[in-house]
């Protein structure tokens, strides 16, 4: 059986149909993937309950603060809200923090309220290495620094160290987060 070079062409076209359309359905997924918002896994040593001590370093002083840390997924389930209750000598006080990833820009968006209006943070991510190291640039007294937050997932604990430089080179501690995975009983 002879084909024709019309029905020749039509048939070679077919030998393609099917992969084609394998691989567009695969790139297809793949674009869905990326485009979408998903928490990135290193976060989500941010869920669950922990309890601990918060370490606050203020001129070579150190202050400890007994700590509860909730962190609940959002609802678009690209990020986190977190839920601190810290104790200190007059009384209880609470904060809550909103983390939102950025998967375009991987970068992380925190929001808290301060004086009951919202402010807002753009962090940088690094997360090649044991720990996830999240900067950026800010102030303390008037002075442009720079701001790491250092966030280590240990097992049974979860550790946070907020750093600053002034420039010099020298990284100061200015508080530690240490804390324990805390059980819940109903």
């Amino acid at each position: 059986m002879t084909l024709s070079l019309s029905e020749q062409k039509l048939d070679d076209m077919n030998h393609f149909k099917e992969p084609f359309s394998i691989v567009m359905l695969f790139l297809s997924c793949f674009l869905a993937m990326q485009t979408s918002a998903q928490t990135p896994d290193w976060m989500f040593a941010l869920e669950g309950t922990y309890v601990g001590r918060l370490e606050i370093v203020d001129s070579e002083i150190l202050a400890t603060h007994d700590i509860r840390l909730d962190g609940l997924r959002n609802g678009s389930e690209d990020g986190f809200v977190l839920q601190f209750a810290i104790s200190g000598d007059d009384g209880i006080r609470e904060r809550v923090e909103m983390w939102s990833w950025d998967a375009q820009n991987e970068r992380v968006k925190m929001t808290s309220l301060e004086d009951n209006k919202p402010v807002s943070s753009t962090w940088f991510v690094d997360n090649t290495g044991p720990q996830v190291v999240m900067s950026r640039g800010g102030n303390e007294s008037g002075r442009a620094m720079l701001i790491e937050l250092r966030i280590q997932r240990l097992p049974g604990q979860l550790r946070m160290d907020r750093l600053i430089n002034d420039g010099s080179g020298q990284w100061e501690l200015r508080d530690r987060y240490v804390l324990d995975e805390a059980v819940i009983e109903d």
